[in-house]
């Protein structure tokens, strides 16, 4: 799991040096971030990566941004919010 989390945040350094950097990524970075933090028992952690996530797909620009390969938008804002509920985390 440390592993995958170290690959995770730099995935979130590389996205961020873009201009403008993807919300859609980086709510699919922080949503991987806040899960594995929760399969860890670190909910502090978890809270916050799953509000960051939160946070990026409010300010998705659906007609600038990309959807990802494997997951699209839509599936990224169901898994946060279902995170949310399932997890009781709400922000």
């Amino acid at each position: 799991m440390i592993e995958a989390k170290q690959h995770w945040l730099t995935v979130i350094d590389r996205i961020e040096n873009f201009d403008p950097p993807s919300n859609n990524y980086l709510a699919e970075c922080n949503y991987h971030l806040a899960k594995i933090a929760y399969q860890n028992g670190q909910l502090g952690k978890a809270r916050a990566y799953i509000r960051e996530a939160a946070r990026y797909i409010r300010h998705y620009r659906e007609e600038e941004e990309l959807n990802g390969a494997l997951y699209t938008f839509k599936d990224i804002k169901n898994q946060v919010n279902d995170a949310l509920q399932k997890w009781e985390l709400n922000p």
